[in-house]
């Protein structure tokens, strides 16, 4: 009887921990059109970040709104 009830406790753990880390296909779309939005607005700015994060990480010697500024100029969408 006690063997019986450690078994049934530990398939309800592990149900428990199996269930916990699904999720569902809405919030994945949710994700999903989030990110499309997020590159929309990233083009509507007409910067390369690709050049852009190449260019923050490498130039030294200068404020952050200086990089900012900078590196903006430095990568325009072609």
């Amino acid at each position: 009887m006690k063997n019986n009830l450690i078994i049934k406790f530990f398939i309800f753990v592990a149900l428990i921990i199996l269930l916990s880390g699904c999720e569902t296909t809405k919030s994945m779309q949710d994700d999903n059109s989030n990110l499309i939005q997020n590159l929309n607005q990233a083009n509507d700015l007409g910067i390369d970040f690709m050049c852009y994060n190449m260019c923050k990480d490498t130039t030294k010697g200068m404020s952050l709104n200086q990089l900012d500024k900078f590196c903006k100029l430095q990568c325009p969408l072609k």
